[in-house]
């Protein structure tokens, strides 16, 4: 990040290049004034530019070495100039297996291409990708790969610097979502109870086809508007508006006995909010079962 800082670039576009949000770059000139004490983002750039001092260049040192991401810094051909100690367990090795297996052969075993052109490119501008890693034990990993040069003060690449942070758990999280929202579709779509899903706005977002069988109208009719405009459909309006702002407010499940344009007989409505994350706050999703009369 420093290095993309003393390029020129902006705290947005250093989020851009590493895929990361603002707020944790913004995290991390916050812990570097906590390590470095208490100096603006320029001066912070300016010191590390610098390293005037061993004491200086210590604190840096200690500073990548508590990094949560790999921090690995070569020569403009491949000799490890410092890595930090996450660079090696990312991999899957020790600290000597690290320092014995060298960067060309890691850097191998990781990119799908020849190393010498792996170091010509980054050393012409930043490189970012992703990659699946088998470990030496056997476990399957996936790892992004930020890679910039350095150059001195004529332009001329000094060192490359790479940024390795370890992205399995949040493929397998996403991947988790995916399966769970695939599964929920099939249910929605086959369900005999009527499902529909609100937004944090309460704006109705989604009905399933027995809910649009049952309510005599046509899918654009419901989908997109405010519960409150759809007081024929969703009754008591009253009731749902304070059940469903229940719920946002609480995160606790509802239910509630409805009468719902829908359904033929006595109706009982259940609600659950769905976890959201940013920038998609929580909706709300809602089962109505209906028990003939």
């Amino acid at each position: 990040m420093l290095l993309l800082a003393a390029e020129g670039l902006t705290d947005k576009e250093i989020a851009r290049h590493l895929e990361l949000s603002q707020r944790t770059i913004g995290t991390y000139w916050e812990r570097m004034r906590l390590k470095l004490g208490p100096f603006s983002r320029t001066q912070l750039v300016a010191r590390f530019l610098r390293v005037e001092s061993a004491d200086e260049g210590s604190n840096y040192r200690n500073l990548f070495a508590t990094w949560e991401d790999g921090v690995w810094i070569l020569s403009p051909y491949g000799a490890t100039i410092y890595a930090n100690a996450r660079v090696a367990s990312i991999f899957g090795l020790t600290p000597n297996e690290f320092r014995e297996t060298g960067a060309h052969k890691l850097l191998a075993n990781l990119v799908a291409r020849p190393v010498e052109e792996l170091l010509a490119s980054a050393r012409n501008g930043i490189q970012s990708q992703e990659f699946r890693f088998v470990r030496p034990d056997g476990a399957t990993v996936w790892l992004r790969m930020s890679a910039s040069a350095v150059n001195d003060p004529r332009g001329r690449c000094s060192a490359i610097i790479f940024l390795f942070s370890d992205t399995t758990v949040q493929r397998r999280v996403v991947q988790a979502l995916e399966s769970c929202e695939s599964t929920f579709a099939f249910l929605s779509e086959h369900s005999s109870d009527m499902i529909a899903r609100f937004d944090a706005e309460l704006t109705c977002i989604s009905i399933n086809p027995q809910f649009l069988k049952g309510s005599n109208h046509g899918g654009g009719e419901i989908v997109g508007r405010p519960i409150h405009e759809l007081a024929s459909i969703f009754r008591p309006v009253d009731e749902w508006i304070r059940n469903l702002t229940a719920v946002i407010q609480t995160g606790e499940d509802r239910s509630f006995g409805s009468d719902c344009a829908a359904g033929e007989g006595s109706t009982q409505t259940y609600l659950r909010q769905e976890r959201g994350s940013e920038p998609n706050p929580a909706g709300i999703i809602s089962i109505t079962t209906v028990a003939s009369t």
